[in-house]
Parts: C-alpha cells; sequence; structure tokens
C-alpha cells in the first residue's frame, strides 16, 4: 500500500492497481502513436505519388518491383509508356464502382507489350451501362499497335479472386482482381501492378480513381479515441485513489 498527500488529497493505491493502470495508459497511448504514424505515412506516400506523377514517363519495361510495401513507396503513381496493342477480346469489369453518385463499372483491358510479350493489365477507367451485355457494346476495340502512357498503380494488396486457368469466360466480371490469379491465362510474362491509362491514350474512359485517398480523417478520429481512453485511465485511478467519489457523494447528499 503506498498512501501520500497530494494538492490537500490523501491518496492512497496498491502497487498492482498502479501497475495495470500504467500499463493501460501505455497500450492506449501507443494504439494513438499508432493511428498518428499511419496518417503521417500515408501523407508521405501522397507526397511521393505527386512527386513520381510530375516526372517524365519512363519505359515500364525498365523498372524492378521489389514488393508491395517498397513499391506504394517508390513506384506508386509513377508515369510509364508502353507500346503494344491491346487483347480486346479478354476484358476485365470491375463491378459496383462509384463515380459522382452513380454506380458504373471499371474496365481493365490486357495490353500486349511488342518487346518481351509481356502483359499489362491497363485500366481505362469508368463506365456506366445497365448491363454487362450493353456494357460491351460501348466498349470501342482499339485496333493496332499504340504507345500507351498512364500510371503504375500498387495496390494495398493482392486480393485473390479465385479465378483460375480454364475458368475464365471473357469478359470477365468480378468486384475484384489479382494479378497473381491471373498470371497463368496469358502467354508470356505478365506484370504485377496495373497501369492506369493516361488522358489522350486510345480508348480512354473516365479517369474517375485518385492516385491514394489517405481518409486521414478515419486517423485522426481513431487517435483521438486512444489518447481519450487514457486520460480516462488516468483520471478513474486518481479519483479511485484519492477518495473524490466520496466526497463528491458527500457534497450531494
Amino acid at each position: 500500500m503506498v498512501c501520500f498527500e497530494c494538492f490537500g488529497l490523501h491518496v492512497r493505491f496498491h502497487w498492482l492497481s498502479a501497475v495495470t493502470a500504467l500499463l493501460l495508459f501505455l497500450a492506449f497511448s501507443s494504439l494513438g502513436v499508432w493511428q498518428f504514424g499511419k496518417a503521417k505515412a500515408k501523407i508521405e506516400a501522397l507526397e511521393q505519388s505527386e512527386v513520381l506523377a510530375s516526372q517524365k514517363p519512363v519505359n515500364l519495361r525498365e523498372l524492378s518491383f521489389g514488393g508491395l510495401v517498397s513499391d506504394r513507396i517508390s513506384l506508386q503513381g509513377k508515369g510509364v509508356f508502353i507500346n503494344g496493342h491491346y487483347l480486346n477480346d479478354k476484358n476485365i469489369f470491375l463491378i459496383y464502382k462509384h463515380y459522382q453518385d452513380m454506380i458504373g463499372y471499371e474496365v481493365i483491358t490486357p495490353f500486349r507489350i511488342r518487346e518481351d510479350n509481356g502483359v499489362v493489365l491497363v485500366s481505362r477507367g469508368w463506365i456506366t451501362a445497365p448491363s454487362p451485355t450493353q456494357l460491351v457494346e460501348k466498349i470501342t476495340p482499339v485496333i493496332g499497335d499504340i504507345r500507351l502512357t498512364g500510371q503504375i498503380y500498387v495496390p494495398e494488396s493482392d486480393v485473390e479472386v479465385g479465378v483460375e486457368l480454364g475458368e475464365v469466360d471473357w469478359p470477365l466480371i468480378t468486384t475484384d482482381i489479382s494479378v497473381t490469379n491471373l498470371k497463368d491465362i496469358f502467354d508470356g510474362p505478365i506484370y504485377p501492378y496495373l497501369v492506369r491509362a493516361g488522358e489522350d491514350v486510345p480508348g480512354v474512359l473516365v479517369r474517375y480513381w485518385p492516385v491514394i485517398n489517405p481518409d486521414l480523417g478515419m486517423h485522426f478520429s481513431y487517435a483521438m479515441q486512444w489518447f481519450g481512453m487514457a486520460l480516462s485511465v488516468l483520471a478513474v485511478f486518481f479519483i479511485a485513489c484519492s477518495g473524490l467519489k466520496d466526497r463528491f457523494i458527500g457534497w450531494l447528499k
């Protein structure tokens, strides 16, 4: 038992209760700091992507890829160009994509690179249609070789969608895609990330996607909640140990 006077109050507590309160305070505070750290990381990633987007496009074939975590920092939003042609008979439609309060589709068309016969998934943008059948009729095929410019998009995770070789019925309609799952469908190597088509690219649709959506408000809100809980632990501990609760009840009587 520890006893002492503080601001005219007689404080008394057990070491076990003090250690418990301290651990809870540190745990909640650490979670608050962690949320601030995540917000800072997203701000830095956004700034980096803006720098990369402002640079002169480079040949996609010249880049090296090191994995999702490092590539989100070094490649997110980087301008690239590729030479080749669209595989117009193998469109991928991502459903439930929103643009200006409307629901539609994101259209992704594989692109065959002329130099190495590799395949890149190119997001041509957003479009709306009453049904996938009518959507197919609205998509204009781009015939012949072109020089395509765009920006690399590195996802937060490689989503598994259960697509296996021999099960694909084109156009492929799904909620999300995984380059990992699609790699055995095409002849030649497949590049690990999407390229979002630039404004002047033939066949481009509505370029509705931001490079990064920081969603900073959520992180700051969670951080404030964790810090609030940390301070609440200290307040409850002090009130319980100082007898303020009994004094307050006495004042009410």
